[in-house]
């Protein structure tokens, strides 16, 4: 089993520590804009209103949605966890040994290729 890195495990803290309403909060919003929509345009068909007036109250539902998606507090969830988990390991500085290993493979690698193009004149590893 892998360690968790420091950014995982406060990830997972937060995670644990939300809501389920925070949590579904987007879906929720989400449903309910399509619910209302519906409900809506329903109830103006029925009552014979002008197009004119479905249009405006499409307008404050759709307004409504973007203002609570906007003014409240967004999900911590464990894609976005993994996602700062990367760019933390991004950030990381790399050890000087681990350079230096990689230098001495990469001119293993180059005199190898140099050894076997001598060998056969016209032969190329890199094809």
């Amino acid at each position: 089993m892998s360690q968790l890195s420091p950014v995982q495990q406060a990830g997972a803290a937060a995670i644990a520590k939300q809501s389920w309403f925070l949590r579904r909060k987007d879906s929720l919003t989400a449903v309910a804009g399509v619910v209302l929509q519906i409900a809506q345009v329903a109830t103006v068909y029925a009552v014979g209103a002008p197009l004119w007036v479905s249009a405006v109250i499409a307008l404050i539902i759709g307004t409504a949605e973007v203002v609570i998606h906007a003014a409240t507090p967004q999900a911590l969830t464990p894609s976005g966890v993994s996602r700062a988990a990367r760019e933390y390991q991004a950030q990381m500085p790399v050890p000087a040994a681990a350079v230096d290993a990689a230098r001495q493979v990469g001119d293993t690698i180059r005199a190898g290729r140099e050894v076997v193009e001598n060998l056969r004149p016209g032969f190329s590893v890199y094809h």
